[in-house]
């Protein structure tokens, strides 16, 4: 299974979230709505959903005596790489409020898809590259044209070039 980095200081969610609500100019709200109940909904979901992002994907949510949910840590997705703090608000918000929930596999989809957005933001590509070519395999010879398109190959690019 995955391993989880445990933060120094555990993380408020509610907290966090409210700084984005604040700050996120794509989420307009209407007079009705009310950013301390979405982050406080968003907060409940992410703790009702706790045992689950633990076990599947190494994401440690624990809420306390006094109903605050704590985010204490999250998954080592590739060694040797963070994802930037700065996009954990937007992960956690996007984390609770673009996640289908209900329905098992598409559930499982969000949470990777929503991992992926917030672990592929990639501020300098030069520290992941050797993490990324030690890692990455490619697939068994008789499958590889499921996964691998030919565009060209190098007889055709000297066929290009020798007419220039």
């Amino acid at each position: 299974g995955l391993t989880t980095a445990h933060f120094v200081q555990p993380v408020d969610i509610m907290q966090v979230m409210g700084q984005t609500l604040e700050l996120e100019e794509e989420i307009v709200l209407t007079q009705d709505d009310n950013n301390g109940a979405r982050e406080e909904d968003a907060a409940t979901c992410l703790s009702q959903h706790a045992d689950m992002l633990k076990e599947y994907f190494a994401i440690l949510i624990v809420e306390d005596e006094d109903s605050v949910v704590w985010l204490q840590g999250l998954p080592v997705l590739l060694e040797n790489h963070v994802p930037d703090p700065s996009g954990l608000p937007l992960f956690l918000l996007r984390l609770a409020t673009e996640v289908d929930w209900h329905h098992e596999k598409a559930c499982f989809q969000g949470v990777c898809r929503e991992l992926g957005f917030y672990y592929g933001v990639v501020e300098n590509i030069g520290n992941i590259f050797p993490a990324l070519c030690h890692l990455l395999a490619p697939p068994p010879e008789n499958e590889l044209a499921e996964y691998v398109t030919t565009l060209t190959t190098l007889a055709n690019l000297y066929k290009v070039f020798e007419r220039c």
